[in-house]
């Protein structure tokens, strides 16, 4: 195995500007023509996790179906559990077989753990104080100054978007200088750095450089801020592939793609409910049903949070109040004691193009649970556009159908893909599709289908696979 250097970027729509950055050509043309895609869900522990092992998901048992929220309040409370990885990663493997390996602020990885080299992880906390920045071994935070390379913990408010993108561009520097000390001074078989900040930007900033996100507000000084990023990235991708030598395999990857969040829900429960697998508890949709009031006013307070975006107070209370999150993500016109199938938390109060049905097995009362799934299943490629011929369902399947694994179990029942233009609504009262009125909290997303993977070689040697997956990137390194 010749050196190799991996260079993760948290994020993907490099085609829209590869030619014109030099050294992101450069690799393009020297790695072979590759189709990329990320796991199902696309969500960031679960990819990572399949990325360093070579496992699915169902595999691994780092899945997460559940309302962003919640997810986001894991975040802001305590760190992912890495315990399932520890020892599991390429890096682990590499280490084991006599390779000096440096790996650089992994998602996933804080607490680090001992390598056969060197590892800085990154805390995620949002509200604790602690020290931000691990490294193993300990003398390296005692050689650097490990606080210019603290993750950036801030709820994005737009009033303050130009501070956080400077804030960024100088952790992008800091990442880089410090990762290519290392590089250059330390001796070294594997060296991995990621990065994230182009996930924020597309996150957060999709609706100001894409034309045709319904929040585009025309000319604007943010359109720019991704393309300016990319050129920051390029020119940091050139000194790590200089610094590295001639003779060092290069690999340039992303956990996932990016797309515009949806801008139109189906809302699945309608169906579900419409067949009586789900039973709404809204019996009068006026003032006098408390349960129609305080989804008015769920809703009239999303509308704000859409319009005028959620600072840190308003984020705080969401973490911190597990009624009023839950009031988002769990809904209280559903009965849920006499509900069959539902959507599955991950479509909260953001919109997601992929989702699942649960169905609750011990409420079958006598019916045939795979006939069950495969009528939802048969509901779903059904839908179409009202007026319209176009179905809004790429695929539907069965969650044996999607993996396999010892936590097969924490997917959903059935799981889906929208169309792109297309999200999961939870609504039972409203019509089957309506616009989604969360689109600006944050309108970019994850887009399974387009991730990134360039591999260069130094001596030419061509992977035998075109149409790759996560889970082939730890076997890649490890050849």
């Amino acid at each position: 195995m010749p050196p190799v250097l991996l260079i993760a970027l948290d994020a993907q729509i490099l085609s829209h500007f590869v030619d014109s950055f030099p050294n992101l050509r450069k690799i393009k043309e020297k790695s072979h023509e590759i189709s990329m895609s990320s796991i199902f869900p696309p969500k960031a522990p679960s990819a990572w996790a399949s990325i360093y092992t070579g496992l699915n998901p169902a595999q691994h048992g780092i899945v997460y179906f559940v309302d962003p929220l919640e997810k986001l309040s894991a975040y802001a409370d305590e760190d992912e559990d890495n315990k399932i990885i520890r020892g599991k990663t390429f890096w682990d493997i590499a280490g084991r077989h006599g390779k000096r390996v440096c790996v650089m602020f992994p998602f996933l990885g804080y607490p680090i753990w001992p390598v056969n080299g060197i590892m800085v992880g990154r805390s995620t906390k949002l509200y604790n104080n602690i020290y931000p920045v691990q490294a193993y071994p300990r003398s390296i935070e005692n050689q650097y100054d490990l606080m210019k390379l603290s993750p950036i913990k801030s709820v994005p408010q737009k009033k303050l978007y130009s501070k956080y993108i400077e804030s960024y561009h100088n952790l992008v520097s800091s990442e880089a200088e410090f990762s290519l000390k290392l590089l250059k001074q330390e001796q070294w078989d594997l060296f991995f750095i990621y990065s994230s900040a182009l996930d924020w930007v597309g996150h957060n900033l999709w609706s100001y450089f894409d034309e045709n996100d319904p929040a585009y507000p025309g000319g604007n000084p943010f359109q720019e801020v991704m393309f300016q990023f990319y050129q920051q990235y390029d020119e940091i991708i050139g000194k790590l592939i200089d610094g590295a030598g001639p003779d060092t395999a290069v690999i340039i990857f992303s956990d996932h793609g990016q797309m515009r969040r949806p801008s139109r829900l189906v809302n699945i429960n309608w169906i579900l409910s419409d067949e009586g697998l789900l039973m709404p508890r809204i019996k009068r949709h006026n003032i006098t049903d408390p349960i129609y009031m305080l989804e008015s006013v769920k809703k009239g307070l999303t509308k704000i949070v859409n319009r005028y975006g959620a600072g840190r107070l308003t984020m705080k209370v969401i973490h911190r109040a597990p009624n009023i999150r839950k009031m988002f993500t769990r809904p209280l016109s559903i009965d849920w004691d006499k509900t069959i199938a539902c959507v599955s938390d991950l479509s909260g109060i953001k919109a997601y193009s992929y989702g699942g049905i649960i169905i609750a097995r011990d409420r079958l009362g006598g019916r045939n649970y795979e006939e069950l799934r495969d009528f939802i299943i048969q509901k779903l490629q059904n839908i179409r556009v009202p007026g319209e011929q176009r179905r809004v369902i790429k695929w539907v399947r069965r969650r044996e159908e999607l993996y396999s694994g010892a936590y097969l179990l924490k997917y959903p029942d059935v799981v889906f893909q929208m169309e792109d233009d297309f999200g999961v609504g939870w609504a039972v009262n409203e019509p089957l599709i309506t616009p989604c009125e969360t689109h600006n909290i944050q309108p970019g997303s994850h887009k399974e289908e387009t991730a990134v993977l360039l591999v260069y070689h130094p001596k030419g040697i061509e992977l035998n696979k075109r149409q790759l997956t996560l889970t082939d990137i730890a076997p890649i390194v490890l050849i």
